[in-house]
């Protein structure tokens, strides 16, 4: 019940005009990288982290019922970056054997198409959280991962597979958005046997809704 002349505001019809939303996202991802020679050529298992830029859009369908609390959406991104590390292993031949440097390189990149579902929580008409899930496919990729010791260069090229994604955010006046981003790990050098590479991330991403 109203008083009369009165007008009740329902936060959820009003809080999203367009049904289909095109975004731009920029985003810095902390990346894990987990290196592992199952062979022992290398005698290898290194881990490092790597700070890497991402780049892409969004479009985002929201779903006619349930009042705009749900979405789908897919994010084409792009990312590209390269790490250095130099480290000492043992040859692992005891007393007669020595400690070597590797100096190992890994360079990638490569054009992701995450999609999944939204739910959003309105806490008024300019406000919103919301909570994704979903699944990012490898459209293209190239890992390039090279090490150097002694006389001794070998060179591993591959193609990576997909991963699960988890996110969270805030999003103010249908216009802008902040979200934390998890991807679970994925193979990277999914083409050999006896390596191993796995990457994961967590990180933020910023959207700007275009229209």
């Amino acid at each position: 019940m109203t008083c009369k002349g009165s007008k009740s505001v329902d936060f959820d019809a009003n809080a999203t005009k367009n049904k289909i939303q095109f975004k731009i996202k920029l985003g810095l991802d902390n990346t894990s990288i987990a290196i592992n020679d199952a062979g022992q050529y290398y005698n290898l298992s290194k881990d490092f982290n790597k700070i890497a830029y991402k780049i892409g859009t969004e479009i985002e369908y929201v779903l006619p019922y349930n009042k705009n609390t749900w979405s789908i959406f897919v994010n084409p991104i792009y990312q590209n970056f390269e790490s250095e590390k130099t480290y000492i292993k043992n040859d692992g031949f005891g007393v007669i054997g020595g400690d070597f440097t590797i100096q190992l390189k890994y360079n990638y990149s490569s054009l992701d198409i995450p999609f999944g579902v939204r739910h959003y929580y309105f806490l008024n008409p300019n406000s919103k959280l919301f909570f994704n899930i979903g699944y990012s496919y490898n459209l293209i990729s190239n890992a390039k991962l090279k090490f150097d010791y002694s006389d001794r260069t070998k060179d591993l090229r591959s193609s990576s597979r997909n991963n699960l994604l988890f996110g969270f955010g805030y999003t103010f006046n249908n216009k802008y958005s902040a979200e934390f981003m998890f991807n679970t790990k994925r193979e990277i050098l999914s083409d050999y046997l006896s390596w191993s590479v796995k990457q994961g991330s967590f990180g933020i991403l910023l959207g700007y809704t275009l229209f």
